[in-house]
Parts: structure tokens; sequence; C-alpha cells
């Protein structure tokens, strides 16, 4: 194909996604994927555009249906999803190579061949040896996938990346005397892969990012625009990371809800699409919590109208269907009622389609 033919200081992006796959799930589960396969999907999942970017690279990975791929002894069927954290600036990204020092976990946006030209996809694994300003990267040939040299890189030439943490969902295994397919376990987490109580950098980075949010919302700060960007960025960022902690779910939500129209302008549209897109899963999975789905409502009733991109991105991800769920579920709740009422003709506002 055209789009796999070498060019001057390209890379290959499938290549150095399988790297930090690969090295991340050996570290976290112990176990190893078949490359041609894993390659093979991937490259049938992510088209070649979406292959230029980061995020876009990880949500084709985790679209539907579910990424199924052969072990490398072709012996089980391992069912993944990628955890993803978006990383923003160059420090942040050091944090986070510190905790996994040595191996690759971070699919980042580089410019080679010069500051601002040619960004290619390479994985991120350790800080430069001598140096605490640049870190170095694994490439592959972008034709044949073979191992590439390793790459440089400093925060001029860092154009953003994604912490990919690849979680085991299914470990499944063809019986041949049966004709069935086996459920196996689901191999334990190494205690490797959790950082120590020494060198929370990436806590740390996060607490940094919030307190520069919040320094530019303050009266007088000159960056409303920047600082409710940056504060939707994170709020979306945390209750991804605690998806089950209710109270992270509705503060969240409460972010999004005022902040997102603000940042209109701003925000990237997939950005703000995976905003919303925490906001419905926030209601699908504390869905008997009329605190958390009342926050949802009022975020969705907050930020979509008017809005065709978030629009969308709610109704592609069930929005509709989790409203109705929640004024089915909760029919003595008026205040709930009125907000899922507003968060329904949110939706529908000025919708390109009335």
């Amino acid at each position: 194909p055209t789009e796999d033919v070498d060019q001057p200081w390209e890379t290959c992006p499938v290549g150095a996604a399988f790297t930090v796959v690969q090295e991340m799930l050996a570290l976290k589960y112990g176990v190893q994927l078949d490359e041609s396969d894993f390659t093979g999907k991937a490259k049938v999942r992510v088209s070649p555009d979406e292959r230029l970017s980061p995020l876009r690279f990880a949500a084709a990975l985790n679209a539907e249906p579910a990424l199924k791929v052969k072990d490398a002894g072709n012996e089980r069927l391992v069912q993944l999803k990628l955890r993803t954290t978006t990383v923003t600036t160059f420090s942040e990204l050091q944090g986070f190579i510190r905790r996994w020092p040595g191996t690759a976990c971070a699919l980042a946006a580089v410019a080679l061949g010069g500051t601002g030209r040619n960004v290619q996809l390479i994985a991120a694994y350790r800080e430069a040896y001598g140096s605490i300003g640049a870190i170095v990267g694994k490439t592959r040939a972008k034709s044949l996938g073979q191992i590439g040299p390793l790459h440089s890189f400093t925060e001029e030439s860092f154009h953003g990346a994604v912490i990919l943490e690849p979680v085991i969902e299914r470990m499944l295994k063809y019986e041949m005397e049966s004709q069935l397919m086996l459920e196996l376990p689901i191999p334990p987490e190494s205690p490797e892969f959790e950082p120590s109580g020494e060198g929370q950098d990436a806590e740390v980075q996060l607490a940094s990012r919030a307190c520069s949010a919040i320094a530019d919302l303050a009266p007088g700060a000159g960056g409303l625009e920047k600082g409710a960007t940056a504060s939707c960025l994170l709020a979306k960022e945390l209750m991804v990371r605690h998806p089950k902690v209710a109270d992270v779910q509705i503060a969240g939500c409460r972010t999004l809800g005022g902040l997102l129209p603000v940042c209109r302008r701003s925000l990237p549209v997939l950005h703000s699409s995976a905003a919303m897109e925490a906001v419905v899963a926030a209601m699908r999975r504390h869905a008997s919590k009329s605190n958390v789905v009342e926050a949802a409502c009022s975020a969705v009733a907050g930020a979509a109208a008017s809005w065709p991109d978030l629009q969308a991105a709610a109704a592609t991800n069930g929005a509709l269907e989790e409203i109705v769920g929640v004024m089915r579920r909760f029919p003595a709740n008026p205040e709930l009622q009125a907000m899922a009422c507003g968060a329904l003709a949110g939706l529908v506002a000025n919708h390109p389609m009335n």
C-alpha cells in the first residue's frame, strides 16, 4: 500500500504502538503478543490519518468490536482494552517515564529531522543518559516494521503523547476436541507494575496541572479560556482514572458541564467528544446512584446544547437511552426528572437534523 512506502525520516506508527503495548503487557501481566497478528489487526482498525495522532490511534484500537490478539505462542487469544492517559507537556511525560524506567509506556508524537518538522510516532521508554532534558524513544522502519535507531527528543520537538496501559479483559483458548472457545483465568498483575511509595512523579504532575488550571481560572489571570480547557482535560482524565469513585464522577461532571461551553473554540473535537463520553460512562456505571446521574444529566444539559459535535458524541455513546432509563428508574425524584428533561433538550437544541 502507498501508506507503507518508506519516506525520509518516517517511522512505523503501528510498530511503535506494538512496542508500547507489548512491553507494558509483559511488565503488567507477564504476557506477550504475536506481533504479526497485532500488526495486521491494527492496520485494519487504524486508518492512515488516525496513525498521525497518538490519541486517535489509541481510540481506533479501542473501538468495537473488542480487540483480540493471539499470544506469542499462538495458544491463547487475549482480549485487550487500552487504558489511555493524555500527556500534553514534556515534564508530565518525564514523570511517567520515571514511573516505569526502561519500559516503553508512551506513544509519543515527535518532530524528526528538526523542530516542527515531520511529526512521527515513536515508543518513548527512558530519559537520555546524562541528560534530564531529553527522552529516548524506540522506532520501527515504516515498510517492514524492523527495529530502527533510537531517537532522542527534547521539549521543543515534543507534540503530545498517550500512555497506553493494556488491560486484559478476557483470556480465551480454542479447544480442538470440543470445538469450543474456553474462558481462561486472567493473569494477576505484577507488583512491579505499580509504582513504589517513593517517586510518585505522575501524581506530582497531576497536582501541578490542577494548580495551573485553577490559577488560570482566577479573576484577573487573563486566561479563562485556557484555564477552562486545562480544567476540562483534567476532569475527563480523572474520571477515566477513577471510574468507580462516585465523588470523582460527580465533581468531573460538574466541571465539564460548567466549563466545556467556555472552551468550545479552543478544545479540539477529539477531546470534547472524549469528555462527553466520560460523562455518559459515569451515567451508565453509576446508574443506581441518583446524585451521579443527576450530575451527569446536568453536564449534558449545560454542555451539549447547540454544540453538534457534543450532541453527536453523546448520541453515539448512548446518552439518550441512558437519560430515558434514568427517568424510568427515579420517577419520584422531581429534581432529577427536571434535570433529565433539560439533558434531552440539550441534545436536540439547534441540532442539524432538526
